[in-house]
């Protein structure tokens, strides 16, 4: 957008990621939970509202079983669309697939056991749940949202999707996908995002501008 604004200063534009404590995730996900995810497994992490678009992960579920994949869908969230949801899942007859977990202070330990997250919003900044999935080594299907497709390091660790059947078919291939090789293109993906990094990269920008005065 400032490039747009302002294209005869795009040279000056320093680009600095949003960061996550990725020692302090992982060293979380490994406390303990009553919660244990059923497998293959789709989790959404977030507030349950219509910004958020939760009920249309019922539609792709549905397509994923259609694909011959049984997979659950958890929602990890409180909001107004509980009940909407539910009755969604009731609709195309997947209530025994989909589970409501409520907000967990917590939610590590979950997102590790699971096989993808998904958070299909309609417009949204740089997702969190998004940083902390693949700092899990989790990938993720998402829409065209704030800096989704960067942290998809070339689609290598999360799908950009369009379509209900875009997702459901990046999903079965996540859930098929060697899980070592997953891992790998996802802590290859989160290193620009370490907290020290950015640390780094505010103290130099801060040192740059004194210069300059």
């Amino acid at each position: 957008s400032l490039i747009d604004l302002f294209p005869n200063h795009q040279h000056k534009i320093i680009k600095i990621y949003n960061s996550v404590n990725i020692e302090k995730i992982r060293e979380d996900s490994l406390k303990h939970s009553e919660i244990q995810l059923r497998n293959p497994s789709i989790l959404f992490v977030g507030r349950l509202e219509e910004g958020k678009n939760p009920i249309r992960l019922v539609n792709v579920l549905r397509l994923v079983h259609q694909y011959g994949i049984k997979a659950h869908l958890y929602y990890m969230g409180h909001g107004e669309l509980k009940d909407s949801i539910l009755e969604q899942a009731e609709t195309y007859h997947l209530s025994q697939f989909v589970h409501l977990l409520g907000y967990q202070k917590n939610p590590f330990p979950v997102i590790r056991q699971c096989n993808v997250t998904c958070l299909l919003s309609k417009q949204e900044g740089f997702s969190m749940s998004l940083l902390e999935s693949v700092a899990l080594d989790i990938p993720f299907i998402a829409t065209e949202i704030g800096g989704a497709r960067e942290l998809s390091n070339g689609q290598r660790c999360g799908c950009i999707i369009d379509t209900d059947e875009e997702a459901a078919q990046g999903i079965c291939e996540w859930i098929k996908r060697d899980k070592a090789q997953i891992k790998a293109e996802c802590r290859e993906s989160i290193k620009r995002f370490e907290l020290k990094d950015y640390i780094e990269k505010i103290e130099k920008l801060f040192d740059s501008v004194m210069r300059e005065d």
